[in-house]
């Protein structure tokens, strides 16, 4: 039984009587995932992949789902049903767990993580295989692949889990997440160091960076700040023996927490030496000197002065004139359409691609005059038709995350009653997240009464100093 055949056949089915799947998520290694609607649960949405019970992993899947099924851990995925079903003539074996709205894998190829965001990963990853070690248990497939957000957490994947000791169940490739000794030997917690390793170079620099075919330990590129060139040096030795423990991991990241600028790459040296506040140091002048000095600066500051007036006195004209703000990326609706909610809290419009002319300004020669003028009324007519915007709630990390901006266009069907009646994604943009708090948001709009139908494309650009939405008409 193939993974195409259950995408083809099972959307709209109930497994075991208790999980209703709504949409095919893609292939796993053996099976299929759908997203599936749990009732009467906690989770109103949820994950469920289903192996045919005769696949060659399946003995071994079924075997980590129960090493899985009684943890619980707040970084750790959970596992929420699992066992055995029948659908048409094939027999099968399925796991239930948390829905992710983010996976580091489909970011990677977007662009790296910061310093900051390494950190923010890395701290909760390291707690989660702590608390697995702690209970005798190797995760064994540590990559970018099974580290996912749920909400505002990062979260490690509880898909295949191993006893400590045990050997491994091999594919017939090995990747370079695999720890070097558990091509023949039993696992350990050694082997998700070594994962974790690899990980952390990839999360940085977008590559893993070791080829199996050459002799000798993986060299860490230079470009990795501290501490992560050094965790990831003492993570990837082939010895497993001398590789660093979760503590050392955890006491190299603790300095971190008290970095107030995200993007500064931390040293080595605050690692060995935590910062220590100082005296402020103070400079005496000699008594022979004070006048001269105190003359300069005088003359200094009146040189200062003088130039600040000068600057804003050619400024002024300019100024006087454009006192009104520049004009907002989307058109602010007119006075009379005074109910329309403002679109975001606290976040600045961004300003035009052109200023406000002004009577002293010499206008630019136009070619063809009539296009501004027609997209300007287009652009006023859209913002006039909307009566209420509902912008997205986001989580404080997940802005954090921005780099530029994030784009999604959500296509809306809006009745006379100019309720909204569908939302669909026009284009989801890189971040699963951000395409769907656009989604949400969307169905909450609200446009003016027509006699007909009409249908929308709301443009969310996300940005960390705000959210900008553009309404376009699209028809009628």
């Amino acid at each position: 039984m193939e993974s195409a055949s259950i995408h083809a056949e099972w959307v709209g089915r109930v497994v075991d009587g208790k999980f209703s799947l709504l949409q095919w998520l893609g292939p796993s290694d053996s099976g299929g995932v759908f997203l599936a609607e749990l009732d009467g649960l906690p989770w109103k949405q949820a994950n469920v992949e289903l192996i045919p019970a005769d696949a060659e992993k399946a003995e071994a899947l079924a075997a980590a789902w129960a090493l899985a099924a009684p943890l619980s851990h707040p970084h750790l995925i959970r596992l929420i049903d699992s066992g055995r079903c029948a659908i048409d003539t094939g027999f099968l074996i399925y796991a239930v767990t948390e829905h992710p709205e983010e996976v580091l894998s489909e970011i990677l190829p977007q662009r790296p993580l910061t310093p900051t965001e390494a950190g923010e990963t890395l701290a909760p990853i390291v707690d989660a295989l702590a608390y697995l070690h702690g209970n005798g248990i190797v995760h064994g497939h540590l990559k970018p692949a099974n580290i996912l957000v749920v909400g505002d957490r990062v979260k490690l994947s509880s898909r295949w889990l191993y006893a400590a000791g045990k050997p491994v169940w091999h594919s017939a490739a090995r990747d370079i997440y695999d720890a070097p000794e558990t091509s023949s030997e039993p696992i350990s917690a050694a082997a998700d160091i070594w994962s974790l390793g690899v990980t952390l170079v990839e999360a940085l620099t977008q590559y893993p960076i070791w080829d199996r075919s050459t002799e000798g330990e993986p060299i860490v590129p230079a470009a990795i700040p501290e501490p992560f060139h050094t965790i990831a040096q003492e993570c990837l030795r082939t010895d497993p023996a001398r590789r660093c423990t979760l503590s050392d991991i955890k006491a190299r990241l603790q300095p971190l927490a008290s970095v107030k600028a995200p993007m500064e790459p931390v040293r080595t040296e605050r690692i060995q030496n935590p910062p220590v506040a100082k005296t402020p140091i103070s400079i005496a002048i000699p008594a022979r000197y004070r006048g001269p000095a105190i003359l300069a600066a005088a003359l200094f500051l009146i040189a200062l002065a003088v130039t600040l007036v000068v600057h804003f006195h050619h400024a002024e004209p300019t100024s006087m004139n454009a006192s009104q703000p520049p004009l907002p990326a989307v058109p602010a609706p007119q006075p009379s359409a005074s109910t329309v909610t403002p679109p975001s809290s606290g976040a600045a419009p961004a300003p035009s691609a052109s200023p406000v002319p002004t009577p002293d300004a010499v206008p630019a020669p136009q070619t063809d005059a009539p296009m501004p003028e027609n997209q300007s009324s287009r652009k006023s007519a859209a913002a006039d038709q909307v009566i209420e915007r509902a912008m997205p709630d986001l989580l404080p990390s997940a802005v954090r995350t921005i780099h530029g901006e994030v784009s999604v266009k959500v296509r809306v069907t809006v009745d006379p009653s100019g309720n909204v009646e569908s939302a669909t994604l026009d284009s989801p943009g890189p971040s699963k997240y951000f395409a769907k708090m656009s989604l949400q948001a969307a169905q909450s709009w609200k446009f003016k009464p027509t006699q007909d139908p009409s249908t929308w494309t709301l443009h969310f650009k996300f940005k960390q100093s705000g959210t900008d939405v553009t309404p376009v008409q699209v028809s009628p």
